[in-house]
């Protein structure tokens, strides 16, 4: 039956071509392969690199649509200052109120609109940065079981 490995509360045996195996199946192959050839971990390494520089691409666009809405912002103040002068002149320019009024309203829209392209941007990291931590934590464990089976 080969060698039987408790780690963190999961057995790993059959090691030399036994065929006991209480860890998942994937991690079971996983860590076979890994015993054969330890440069898979580099391979796993490099992947989870890739994934942290997706995390930097997505922050650096979410830094962009922030400025975008600063932006639009800025142009919201004008507007609403312009509101301002217009309101001096109410009694000749009421319509011109209501058009800079509406125009306000249509860059309040798009100031909503870059603010969910946001919030997806921020789910959208969130759920590459769970990619990582799963990443993470299936090769702390593979390399755990290989420290275990070295040790033995």
């Amino acid at each position: 039956m080969g060698v039987v490995v408790e780690v963190h509360g999961y057995q790993y045996g059959g090691i030399g071509g036994g065929s006991v195996c209480t860890l998942p199946k994937l991690v079971c192959v996983m860590v076979d392969v890994l015993v054969e050839d330890l440069d898979a971990l580099k391979l796993v390494k490099s992947m989870v690199d890739v994934l942290v520089e997706g995390i930097k691409l997505v922050g650096s666009m979410v830094d962009v649509l922030v400025e975008g809405i600063k932006v639009v912002g800025s142009m919201l103040g004008v507007l609403v200052d312009g509101i301002t002068v217009v309101g001096s002149r109410v009694d000749v320019l009421v319509d011109g109120i209501t058009v800079v009024g509406s125009t306000v309203d249509v860059l309040v829209e798009v100031v909503e609109v870059v603010a969910s392209t946001v919030d997806i941007l921020v789910e959208a990291m969130q759920m590459v940065g769970v990619m990582v931590e799963t990443i993470i934590k299936m090769v702390t464990l593979m390399v755990d079981v290989l420290v275990a089976v070295k040790q033995m």
